[in-house]
């Protein structure tokens, strides 16, 4: 998914960005000349700007983890934007322009939730049925208690990525471990990857899943009939 821009009596069209990246959202500065853009990078929501003349794109903020709408100043002097990661709660941060200075204007991550020990998970891939290599999110606990948690996304074609999952941290600190798997028909992985369950849902990124479990029964530590599956909508 990528921008292009057009005049408003249909003429002109041409594409922006060419990152080969999905872009998430983008908010035009008051004077029109840059853009603010979160760029989908492997599950990671990353804040660009671009510059809406030339096309070109600088990195903000590139931390693993989750930006959201972001917004600007009326003189253009400073930004906000939201900002999640794995060991982080959702929270407002300010940026001055052009230093980069972040300033934190919410907080919601209490002294009680800091005293948690998080889990970054490690970015894996596992190959399906048919060979197709499956991307997946996996919280390996500190001491396993021998059992595993499946969590596919709903959507279909929404995407887990490097954002705050309140349930994984608390199953990952009870010793399960946590598997959230990117089947086929998720974003973020190119077109012909978010398109690979068309006229064929519920069979092929059913097997997607499936084989996630499989993967598990490989780990020594997890015992193969102690792997439940949860998740929502889809």
């Amino acid at each position: 998914e990528e921008l292009y821009l057009i005049k408003p009596d249909g003429e002109g069209l041409h594409q922006l960005t060419k990152a080969g990246k999905d872009i998430f959202q983008y908010e035009w500065s008051p004077s029109g000349k840059q853009m603010l853009v979160v760029e989908n990078n492997g599950g990671s929501f990353e804040l660009m700007l671009l510059e809406t003349e030339s096309g070109s794109r600088s990195a903000l903020r590139s931390e693993k983890g989750i930006h959201s709408n972001p917004n600007w100043a009326k003189d253009e002097s400073f930004i906000t934007f939201e900002f999640e990661g794995p060991t982080l709660p959702p929270d407002v941060y300010r940026m001055e322009l052009p230093s980069k200075k972040i300033t934190q204007l919410t907080f919601s991550n209490p002294p009680a939730l800091q005293r948690n020990k998080f889990i970054v998970p490690e970015v894996i891939s596992y190959k399906s049925y048919d060979g197709l290599e499956i991307p997946a999110f996996l919280y390996r606990p500190e001491k396993s208690n021998g059992a595993a948690i499946l969590y596919p996304h709903g959507g279909p074609k929404d995407q887990y990525g490097f954002g705050w999952d309140e349930l994984a941290q608390y199953y990952a600190a009870k010793g399960y471990t946590y598997l959230a798997p990117n089947y086929r028909g998720s974003t973020g992985y190119g077109q012909e990857f978010e398109r690979a369950n068309y006229n064929d849902w519920g069979v092929g990124d059913t097997q997607d899943c499936l084989h996630g479990a499989k993967y598990l029964r490989t780990f020594k530590d997890i015992k193969p009939d102690r792997i439940a599956i949860t998740g929502g909508s889809y």
